[in-house]
């Protein structure tokens, strides 16, 4: 079986089989910083990485947080970064979202097996299985478009369908979906509807209340939760591209919206002004420790935690105590990456004693992942 996936999945996805097979890919920062300066350098005479990319991994690569970042991390940077350069910001979703989708979104993967003996009770054309997708051999497409519509299924079988009589799936990016109700349906998005519906069940908003995401990947989830809630703030706390994937993504679907780009600010008095009055704004995770105390309502970190070291998660949870007053974390039952000696699960997350529960359980989609949330 082994040799048999090997000679028919193309290389970017042997990654995610490896992946799951346990042996995760990894590179030291010295080997990405090489690794960076002389890809940047054999690019400077072309258009083909944007400035604003440029300027974040450079400020990246300056940083702490590179210096402590999980060789998986690293390693993910740099074939993002290869991915994005190669296919252009405008593919993201056929390149580097369907990677990250790949083994979440086939009819093997685990995580969606509790809903795949569902009744379908959806009015659909099943034509629609068959679409194919850019990037995708026909058997990926497939396999996209089932593992849609038994999501779809299972959302709408739960009561959440009224949540996509305002989202659909933006066309930046060329996603990969299906159509239900004349509407764009993709994996992301549909993920991103359990999560805020998981928020919205359990924290209380109020007016202007100011989310701040780490690790936030395209920005599906601001997208979601700004969808469904007029009235409120987030800010983004990543690193690049992920975070000049968001910021580009979340500029053109929220392009009404006043926005603070990324920028080197090392005070946040010097962009105070602009920090309160933006309703999204994008920072560093060496910014996050210049926010003032409590100046979050609510943290939320969905599946990125896994894959961090375990004195970066410390440190995380150590600023979300600081900032903000709930934490919402979606992360793996079992971490599997092996980013230190001792792996994290459901039970073993720093939670501080002056903490209340409000939320901690398994979830059954995705299968193998556990929701959180904590009020300080």
């Amino acid at each position: 079986m082994k040799n048999f996936l090997k000679s028919i999945l193309p290389p970017v996805l042997l990654d995610i089989y490896r992946k799951l097979r346990g042996n995760v890919l990894k590179i030291s920062p010295k080997e990405f910083k090489v690794w960076w300066f002389k890809y940047s350098s054999s690019h400077t005479n072309s258009n083909d990485i944007s400035q604003e990319l440029t300027d974040m991994i450079n400020y990246f690569i300056e940083t702490k947080t590179f210096i402590n970042a999980s060789g998986f991390w690293l390693y993910l940077c740099k074939t993002h970064i290869k991915l994005l350069v190669d296919n252009g910001i405008e593919n993201y979703k056929q390149t580097i979202e369907k990677k990250h989708y790949w083994g979440e979104a086939s009819l093997d993967s685990r995580l969606i097996k509790p809903i795949i003996n569902d009744k379908i009770s959806l009015d659909i054309d099943t034509q629609m299985i068959f679409k194919s997708h850019d990037n995708c051999s026909i058997n990926e497409s497939i396999g996209h478009n089932i593992s849609n519509v038994f999501l779809l299924n299972y959302i709408v079988n739960n009561k959440l369908g009224n949540y996509l009589d305002f989202m659909e799936e933006s066309t930046f990016g060329n996603p990969i979906t299906i159509n239900y109700n004349n509407k764009r349906i993709s994996f992301a998005l549909l993920n991103s509807i359990l999560e805020v519906d998981v928020v919205l069940k359990n924290i209380e908003l109020k007016e202007g209340h100011r989310f701040l995401e780490l690790g936030a990947g395209s920005g599906r989830t601001c997208i979601a939760m700004c969808k469904t809630k007029k009235n409120i703030k987030y800010i983004i706390c990543d690193i690049p591209p992920a975070l000049y994937i968001s910021q580009e993504n979340l500029s053109k679907e929220f392009s009404e919206k006043k926005i603070f780009k990324f920028q080197n600010f090392k005070s946040f008095s010097d962009v105070r002004d602009d920090m309160i009055s933006a309703e999204i704004a994008f920072i560093s995770p060496e910014q996050l420790q210049l926010i003032p105390d409590k100046f979050i309502d609510t943290s939320i970190a969905i599946d990125c935690l896994h894959e961090m070291t375990n004195e970066t998660v410390v440190g995380y949870f150590e600023q979300f105590n600081r900032i903000s007053d709930t934490l919402y974390f979606k992360s793996q039952v079992k971490q599997w990456a092996d980013t230190s000696h001792k792996s994290l699960d459901i039970d073993t997350y720093p939670i501080r004693d002056n903490w209340t529960k409000v939320l901690h359980e398994q979830s059954i989609v995705p299968n193998d992942y556990f929701n959180a949330i904590y009020k300080m």
